[in-house]
């Protein structure tokens, strides 16, 4: 891992962790302790993929999950701001809205550096209970992160399928070993080593 790449790694995904914490604040006062892990999606995977690298996690199923969780709610976020663009392109938020944005598409590239070498179909029944769980959270128990509601139930829709998608993605992307190709490898060794 090169010096500069590990100080913009760690920059970057300290600034993500604290920004998306200090975004889940006030609804993480008011909720119930249990259902915690649900509700800070971005910040928690960010901090996640962090400790890949920090404990030099190998597991296939943590991997899985990391790099899906990225690829998940970093597509979550920039959805929202498109189906919601009347509130989040407001000229109030749309500085935040636009940094925010880059933010979550980093994300999505992020999710590159941590595909899993292999996978067994336990891994996939494994993430996909776990994504499915937080989608039952978020939208039957409520810990949904706090955005406009008028189309909640199209952003419920698409969330379930993200979850495919996403999941899918890191299966396909393991599969077919894009974790060895030479413009990832080559990312992941500069980044995170």
């Amino acid at each position: 891992m090169s010096a500069l790449g590990k100080t913009i790694f760690f920059g970057l995904s300290a600034i993500g962790i604290i920004v998306g914490y200090a975004f889940y604040h006030d609804q993480l006062a008011v909720s119930n302790p249990f259902l915690w892990l649900f509700i800070p999606d971005c910040p928690l995977y960010v901090l996640l993929a962090l400790l890949v690298v920090m404990f030099k996690i190998r597991s296939s199923w943590f991997r899985l999950i990391v790099s899906a969780g990225l690829i998940k709610y970093g597509l979550w976020t920039e959805l929202v701001f498109l189906i919601y663009h009347d509130y989040y392109f407001a000229p109030f938020i749309i500085e935040s809205t636009i940094l925010l944005g880059i933010g979550h598409v980093v994300m999505i590239l992020e999710s590159l550096l941590f595909l899993p070498e292999h996978l067994k179909p336990v891994n996939l029944a494994v993430s996909l209970s776990w994504f499915l769980a937080n989608d039952f959270s978020d939208y039957v128990l409520g810990t949904v992160p706090r955005i406009p509601t008028d189309h909640i139930c199209l952003v419920g829709v698409l969330t379930v399928l993200l979850t495919f998608v996403s999941v899918g993605s890191v299966y396909f992307a393991t599969r077919y070993n894009m974790s060895k190709n030479s413009v990832v490898a080559r990312l992941r060794d500069f980044f995170i080593g």
